[in-house]
């Protein structure tokens, strides 16, 4: 219990957090400054809010552990996830009271006609990256470096990829990622970070993810009707 969390890791755990803030409140080192920063920046999305809260987190707090995510889960009157968290990292299995999970605040009743429609949003521009593989490897690698860490600030890569970045790190990290994204807009807004990141620096990479978003629209709107635009 005592290892740095992994972003990946606490989205995926955490995904059904849905009331975050007096979780966040309650991680050493947050403070409400950063909350309310977070909540402006990232209007109405929780996704997006909840893993720039854990990006938040892991950059401001180098003795961050999963003790500290448990505690501020128990603080925060979130038995099962709690004990999920434990779990997890421990595969100890901890005994909750069952009626604790009608009563935890935030649980979400699974939506699984809108889970079909992303996954197949998703593996379309899965599928149009690796076409585009090659194009963006080669237009960034001047300047990976720079990307990977607005990357890492946007919450799109882990720790470990931005310290020694690689084009195929970067794209392992977005693709694990994006599959956490529940709903088109958060697919969307994931997206358009990783565009923003990797048009950071300008010249050929800011062309190549231009052109990369426009081919994710293309391919989104005629394989699946779906419009979808990164501004």
């Amino acid at each position: 219990m005592e290892e740095r969390p992994v972003v990946r890791d606490l989205v995926l755990w955490l995904k059904d957090l849905i009331d975050w803030v007096p979780f966040g409140e309650n991680l050493p080192g947050i403070r409400e400054a950063h909350i309310q920063l977070i909540q402006a920046q990232n209007r109405d999305q929780i996704g997006p809010q909840k893993r720039e809260l854990f990006n938040k987190w892991l950059a401001i707090c180098p003795e961050a552990s999963y003790n500290d995510v448990v505690n501020a889960l128990e603080i925060a009157e979130q038995p099962v996830l709690a004990a999920n968290v434990r779990k997890m990292v421990t595969g100890e299995s901890v005994e909750v009271d069952k009626g604790e999970k009608k009563k935890e605040k935030g649980a979400t009743p699974p939506v699984a006609k809108t889970a079909v429609d992303v996954s197949k949003i998703i593996d379309a521009i899965k599928e149009v990256l690796d076409k585009n593989f090659a194009k963006v490897q080669n237009a960034t690698k001047r300047s990976l470096s720079m990307i990977a860490s607005e990357l890492f600030a946007k919450g799109i890569i882990t720790n470990e990829v931005q310290g020694n970045p690689t084009y195929e790190g970067i794209i392992s990290d977005f693709k694990g990622n994006l599959d956490l994204s529940d709903t088109k807009e958060e697919v969307r807004e994931f997206c358009q970070n990783f565009l923003k990141g990797i048009a950071s620096e300008g010249g050929p990479a800011k062309t190549a993810a231009n052109k990369l978003g426009d081919e994710w629209k293309r391919e989104l709107k005629e394989s699946l009707g779906v419009d979808m635009t990164f501004d």
